[in-house]
């Protein structure tokens, strides 16, 4: 589940073998593992100027913010929003960081827009909170600049806005369709026991919920 964090960091992923913590202004993404108690940077800015092609651990020295982290232990993939843009990061040796690479899975151009449809297309406006669902293989994102949250199948590589409306701020839908919403600037995603969602509508300070009928409260 990703939660808010505070300061540095912008938010936790508590649901992989490792706690993993989205660094905000830092750029990268770090983690204590469930086996140990030290703190490590595994994705983003490195100190180091000999930096190697887009592996993970060694990723370009201008690394943007890191502000949402997710985690999919079935497929071994680590998904973090940086920019406007949604990367994933893969790896053959967990323990290994050599073998780690890093790509983007959405429209490479950072450029903030919004854009449903194929995923490699797709555009998002700061992306801000993400929530992996690993029985639908879809990664939820807040993307908080065009005021929605959007789906990621990540079995057809689809894109889709599943509550709110594109671009619209507002306070509006309770008890309405999910996509009747308004919502301003959601910025973290989780899911209760029950299914329903819980979105951060952080401009309208509210928690809001989706329940199992997609109406929002």
């Amino acid at each position: 589940h990703a939660v808010a964090g505070d300061g540095r960091d912008d938010a936790v992923d508590l649901d992989a073998p490792f706690t993993l913590f989205a660094g905000g202004a830092s750029g990268t993404v770090q983690a204590i593992r469930t086996d140990g108690d030290q703190l490590e940077t595994l994705v983003g800015r490195y100190p180091n100027t000999n930096a190697t092609a887009d592996l993970a651990r060694f990723r370009r020295g201008n690394f943007p913010d890191v502000l949402g982290v997710a985690y999919d232990d079935a497929a071994q993939r680590l998904y973090l929003v940086a920019g406007n843009t949604i990367y994933v990061v893969r790896w053959t040796d967990r323990d290994d960081v050599l073998t780690w690479t890093i790509d983007e899975l959405s429209d490479p151009s950072n450029v903030a827009a919004y854009r449903d449809g194929a995923l490699a297309f797709a555009r998002f406006f700061a992306p801000a909170g993400l929530l992996f669902d690993d029985a639908t293989r879809i990664l939820y994102v807040a993307d908080a600049g065009n005021h929605v949250i959007r789906a990621i199948d990540l079995t057809t590589n689809q894109v889709s806005t599943v509550v709110g409306t594109p671009a619209v701020r507002g306070y509006f839908g309770d008890g309405l369709a999910a996509g009747e919403a308004l919502l301003d600037g959601p910025t973290a995603i989780t899911r209760g026991p029950g299914g329903e969602l819980y979105v951060a509508d952080t401009g309208n300070h509210r928690i809001r919920r989706v329940d199992a009928t997609d109406a929002v409260e």
